[in-house]
Formats: C-alpha cells, sequence, structure tokens
C-alpha cells in the first residue's frame, strides 16, 4: 500500500471534499454533524492534519463519504479487496476516515458489521460488547451518553458492570467489530482508516431496527 500524505496531495490533491469541522465547540457533534460540513480542497485538508496538533475539531468521517468516495475515487482504486469476506461487485465499497491526532468517536453502536482497517497512524479502540446494552446509558438510536475518553463511574455506575475492551489499531492491522457491539474511537496519531461493510452476507439491519426514538 503506497499510502502517505505526498501521494494523497499528489493523486487527489485538487478534488474538492467534505470534511465536518467544529466538534470542539459543539458537544453534540455526532448528532449534530449535518450542520458541520465545510467542503474543501484535498490537499489542504491533507496539510491541515499533517501539521495540526492533537484536535478533535476536524474529520474526515463516514458521514462524509457520500461526496468523498467520488471525489476520492482514485484512492479507492488502491485498497486491496478482501474477497474471502467482502463483495468486491457492491456499490458499497468502503468508508473513509482522516483526521488528526485526537480525533474522537462517541460510543455507539451500529446496525451492521464492520471491518476496520488501519492505514496510517494508530488508533485507540475501546470495546462493550452487545450484551453489555443495559449499562450503556443508551440514548437516541445507536449513541450513548458515557464519554469514552474519561469513562464517569460516578455519573453512570452500571458501566462497571460492563466487560470493556481496550485494543490499539497499527497501520496494517484489521479489527471485525460485530454488530450492535459499542465502540468508542481516538486517533492517536494523524490517521487514515478504512471501513467496510460490503460483507458477502447480508449486513443491513436497519429495516429490523423497529425505533430511532430514545430507549
Amino acid at each position: 500500500m503506497q499510502w502517505r500524505f505526498d501521494y494523497f496531495r499528489k493523486r487527489c490533491g485538487d478534488c474538492e471534499v467534505d470534511v465536518q469541522f467544529g466538534s470542539e465547540s459543539d458537544a453534540n457533534y455526532e448528532t449534530n454533524q449535518p450542520k458541520l460540513k465545510r467542503m474543501m480542497r484535498f490537499a489542504d485538508y491533507v496539510d491541515l492534519v499533517e501539521r495540526s496538533g492533537p484536535t478533535n475539531d476536524f474529520y474526515m468521517t463516514a458521514n462524509n463519504t457520500s461526496h468523498n468516495r467520488t471525489a476520492l475515487a482514485a484512492l479507492w482504486s488502491d485498497v486491496p479487496a478482501i474477497g474471502e469476506y467482502l463483495d468486491a461487485g457492491s456499490p458499497d465499497t468502503g468508508f473513509f476516515w482522516m483526521g488528526p491526532a485526537g480525533t474522537k468517536t462517541p460510543f455507539h453502536h451500529d446496525l451492521t458489521n464492520n471491518f476496520m482497517a488501519q492505514m496510517i497512524g494508530r488508533k485507540q479502540i475501546k470495546l462493550v460488547s452487545l450484551s453489555d446494552t443495559a449499562h450503556m446509558a443508551n440514548y437516541l438510536h445507536c449513541f450513548s451518553q458515557v464519554d469514552g475518553s474519561a469513562i464517569d463511574y460516578e455519573r453512570f455506575p452500571s458501566m462497571r458492570n460492563a466487560h470493556l475492551i481496550e485494543c490499539t489499531l497499527a497501520p496494517g492491522e484489521l479489527l471485525f467489530l460485530p454488530i450492535g457491539w459499542w465502540h468508542y474511537v481516538e486517533g492517536l496519531d494523524a490517521s487514515v482508516t478504512m471501513t467496510f461493510t460490503n460483507f458477502l452476507r447480508r449486513n443491513d439491519f436497519s429495516r429490523d431496527y423497529v425505533t430511532y426514538h430514545e430507549v
């Protein structure tokens, strides 16, 4: 894999990309993400990521993928297929995440199984099993009130009963995230990650999710 920041600038630098900004000033940045989008040249964003100190204030995430998958199509062609598990013919060919050290994805669960492939930099991941959902202060569909960066056991004492698994994902490593498993992700370095949901077997369970109200 030839991905490096200089390669990004050379290959797709003039492409316009969609980036989530303003997370540091919005406590509900994940649920408010449609209001926090900004378009910019990819080369300018790469410069920002590479030169920045730790921050969660700008991040290219799966929420930005609908536009970026087309804009950065030349990068998608670099990604090797995982043919034993993923459907190469699917139009859903992965999600591109890129940001500086300090980026955060709050505790949440997905309605799909996921592969998380680390390309550049490292990420710390905290996992809690689906079976421990009762301890996760679940609210607003798939989100948790628990701050994964500093779990407040006084405010959420039930979290002491949740089995917390922690790992650091390094470049070249792949993590399987089962459906319904809670996960918190934080960038330890300037990083690039690809996530995949286009498994060969059925992997869209949103139609079986009966409500998006608070649970």
